[in-house]
Parts: structure tokens; C-alpha cells; sequence
């Protein structure tokens, strides 16, 4: 049985004057997914969020959160939404329990004592000042206030960026916590490819506000190979699917689209004498899925990772 959506994007379209920022998404997000939006900058990863947040309007297309439009004033609606929320938004100067007890104010679902817990978790007390907690603290505590809402939804804006290693496992390991709870889902945008091996269970890659891939980790890495192939002759030039294309003499390593998983076929279709599979890391796979060279040939991973039609530039 499909689990229901949390979200449902169609035909999604932001622009803000001449720039569009979003361009036809249409994305579905079943509940219980923890979905991680990948990009480089300015790929319109958080104009998303921030629509799905009801902070930005459409300029095109429609959105949905848990089957209805997403409005601002739809109060039942939002309590079930939670955000890790700007450091920058808020003053300094409020010390915990103020903070704790504004952020019950906006939400009715907000617990006092889930707060208190995470919050000593990260070695945070009540009378402290915002302005005294370190980096990781803050963010851990912003996590907290966004957890002890106990939302349906949970939506985190690169909620690692700038921490050191014991401040991400921490915010890490927050998420999920978060996620155990059946029926919850989390959607984070990163540029911390950790973060999306660890956390994520579906990947989409948003690449000048078009969506260029929605699949599941497991499916994008069974489509991407790394592949060492040798030639009688010099090598030709790369055929559709090929992410990168290195030639040594008459040895080629490439990366490629493989949606089958026949690397002997693909392999041959390509007039290699010869084959070998060579070790892929989550990292290379998406640094090479996005990078420039994709434009200038077919990089569509045909019926394993559904994408919008890519123009090249």
C-alpha cells in the first residue's frame, strides 16, 4: 500500500523578477520519507523550502502539504510543520526559556519537557542567553525547539553547515531520532554528502531550479558506475549517459548512467576490448551527475531516475 503524501509539488514555478528560481517542479513526498535536497548554490533548493513553508507564494504551479494548499493561515496545517528557523532571526539577548516560551506561543503542540530534555542533552540550561551558546549549541537548541513540536513534518535548511564533527553528529543524530516516529518525514537540504548517506533514504537533485532527479539513494547508486575500459584502438567519443569521459591512450575511465546494471553490455555497446568496475563514493557519484560536462550530452538516467527534459546552456 502507497503511503499517503506529505507533500505534492506540480508544475512548481518561482521566479522573482526575471530569475526563476524554481522551474516545473512537480515532486511527490510520501509520509515517513526522509528526503534530502541536494544542489549547488542557488540551485533553488531553499526557495523550496520555503514554499512548502507557506513563506513564499507560487509564481506557477501548486503545492501541497498533507493533501491541502499550503496557506499561512491554515493553523492545523502548520502546527504539523516544523523548521529549523534562522539563528540570524532571533535576538541574542533572549536567554532559553524565553525562546522556549515564544516558540510555545506559535505553536500549541509545542512540550516544555521534550525541550528541557533535548535542550540538556547539549548541555544547555534554562537561564542561559542565546548570545553565550556556541555554534553547535544554537543549532542544537533551534533543533530542539523544532522537535518539541512534535511535527509530522520537519524541515531543516543545511542544518550542518559551519559545524565541527561533534556538533554534526549531534544534529545528526537528532534527526533521526526524529525519524523514528512511523508516519514522520523529514525533508533537509545540504551540501554535506555525510549527511545524505547517513540520514537520507530518497534523493533529489535540484540543479538551476529544474529538478533533475527524484529516486532513492539505493536507486541512484545502483545506476552510477565507475568504470575502467580499454580499447584496440583510440577511444571514441563518449556516447549518452557518460558523466565523465577521461581518456589515457587507449584507456578510458569513465563514469556513466547505467540504469540496468549491465556494465558488460554497456561496455561492449561502447567497442571496449575490455572492462573493469572501479570503487564509487556517494561524493563522486553527485559531483559528477552534477557536473557542467552533463549539458553537453544525454545524462538522463532513462527509467530509474524520472527527470525533467535538461536544455544545455
Amino acid at each position: 500500500m502507497t503511503a499517503p503524501a506529505a507533500l505534492r509539488c506540480a508544475g512548481l514555478t518561482r521566479c522573482f523578477g526575471q530569475k526563476i528560481a524554481l522551474d516545473r517542479v512537480s515532486l511527490t513526498v510520501p509520509q515517513g520519507t526522509i528526503l534530502a535536497l541536494v544542489g549547488t548554490n542557488s540551485a533553488g533548493k531553499s526557495t523550496l523550502l520555503q514554499l512548502i513553508l507557506g513563506l513564499l507564494a507560487p509564481t506557477n504551479g501548486t503545492i501541497e502539504v498533507f493533501g491541502q494548499p499550503v496557506r499561512r493561515d491554515n493553523q492545523r496545517q502548520q502546527e504539523r510543520i516544523s523548521y529549523l528557523c534562522d539563528a540570524d532571526s532571533v535576538d541574542p539577548g533572549l536567554r532559553v526559556q524565553q525562546f522556549a516560551n515564544y516558540r510555545r506561543a506559535m505553536n500549541s503542540r509545542f512540550d516544555q519537557t521534550s525541550f528541557d530534555v533535548l535542550a540538556k542533552r547539549a548541555g544547555i540550561q534554562r537561564d542561559q542567553r542565546l548570545g553565550e551558546l556556541s555554534r553547535g549549541q544554537r543549532t542544537s537548541l533551534f533543533i530542539a525547539a523544532a522537535l518539541a513540536n512534535d511535527p509530522d513534518l520537519l524541515i531543516l535548511d543545511d542544518p550542518t553547515a559551519g559545524l565541527d564533527v561533534s556538533a554534526r553528529r549531534d544534529v545528526i543524530e537528532a534527526i533521526l531520532a526524529t525519524a523514528r516516529r512511523p508516519g514522520r518525514t523529514v525533508i533537509f537540504s545540504t551540501h554535506q554528502v555525510e549527511d545524505v548517506d547517513r540520514v537520507a533514504d530518497r534523493l533529489a537533485i535540484l540543479d538551476r531550479g529544474a529538478l533533475i532527479a527524484d529516486v532513492t539513494l539505493d536507486e541512484f547508486r545502483s545506476s552510477i558506475h565507475r568504470i575502467l575500459l580499454g580499447f584496440s584502438s583510440l577511444p571514441p567519443t563518449p556516447r549518452p549517459g557518460v558523466l565523465s569521459w577521461h581518456v589515457d591512450g587507449n584507456a578510458v575511465e569513465a563514469i556513466a548512467v547505467i540504469p540496468d546494471g549491465d556494465i558488460d553490455q554497456w561496455a561492449a555497446s561502447c567497442g571496449a576490448s575490455t572492462v573493469q568496475s572501479l570503487p564509487l563514493n556517494l561524493d563522486t557519484a553527485l559531483t559528477a551527475y552534477l557536473s557542467p560536462h552533463r549539458t553537453l550530452i544525454s545524462t538522463t538516467i532513462d527509467t530509474v531516475l524520472p527527470t525533467l527534459e535538461r536544455n544545455a546552456t
